[in-house]
Formats: structure tokens, C-alpha cells, sequence
């Protein structure tokens, strides 16, 4: 059963990377607290990563990973957003498949394969780059053993 407000904690998580800056925002004498400001920060966070993502020059492949995030995601549950009142996780197995669940299940798959792919890339590269430099040393001893 859902409670009057409830699709307002999804909101809420699908968009968690944009509270910060609505935050910071508030803190801002002048500015004011409407709609219109969340529609024009709530891109922001994902612009952001997709940014870096190009500069980590991430590869096309690394997109794969949203559909398989999301497959793990919905069915176990983690982004259901609790009631009010608050329900136990065993009464709450139908609502990990309504669209609000599900929205958040989506975000967050696209946010963890972002920050999955600016942190891995790079380690991936610089670790083929070290084994391929180990590589290289290894055909120059051999050459000057022989």
C-alpha cells in the first residue's frame, strides 16, 4: 500500500547526486526555491559524468553494463524507497517492480556504470600499459643474453 508522498523519496533518490547543489543553492540569499530550479540542476550531475567519461575516453562497451546493473538491481530490492509508515523489506515485494522503484533502480544503474568506467578505465590502461612495458624489457634481456 502507498501513502500519499511516497513517490517524493524516489524522487528524491533517483536525483541524489543533485542534492548537493540544490543544498548549496538554498544557502543562497535571492535565489528561489521552485521548480524550475531543480529542472535546470537535476541534468547537471549527469552531464558531469558523461563529461568525464569522454575525457577518460570511455569505451562505447561500458554502456553494456546499465541493463546488467539494473537486472541485479530491481529484483534485490535496494532501491525501493521505504513507506510512511515505514514497512518491513518482506512487505514491501511488489513495490520493487512499481515504476517508481524502478526509475530509481535506473538512475542509480547509469550513475554506478559512470563511475565505474572513469574509475576502471584508467586503472585498466595504466595496468596494460605496465604489462606491455614488462613485456618490452623482457624481449630486450633476452635479445642481450643471445
Amino acid at each position: 500500500m502507498k501513502w500519499y508522498g511516497d513517490e517524493y523519496g524516489s524522487l528524491a533518490l533517483a536525483n541524489a547526486p543533485t542534492i548537493p547543489l540544490l543544498w548549496a543553492l538554498s544557502k543562497i540569499p535571492h535565489v528561489r526555491e521552485s521548480i524550475w530550479t531543480f529542472i535546470v540542476l537535476a541534468p547537471l550531475p549527469v552531464l558531469l559524468l558523461g563529461m568525464v567519461m569522454d575525457r577518460v575516453r570511455a569505451s562505447r562497451w561500458s554502456y553494456v553494463a546499465i541493463p546488467v546493473i539494473f537486472a541485479v538491481a530491481v529484483p534485490s530490492g535496494i532501491f525501493v524507497a521505504g513507506n510512511v509508515p515505514p514497512l518491513s523489506p518482506a512487505r514491501m515485494v511488489t513495490r520493487r517492480w512499481e515504476i517508481d522503484s524502478l526509475c530509481v533502480a535506473y538512475s542509480w544503474s547509469v550513475y554506478l556504470m559512470a563511475v565505474g568506467a572513469i574509475v576502471f578505465i584508467p586503472l585498466l590502461r595504466a595496468l596494460k600499459r605496465q604489462t606491455q612495458g614488462n613485456d618490452q624489457v623482457a624481449i630486450t634481456n633476452k635479445a642481450r643474453i643471445t
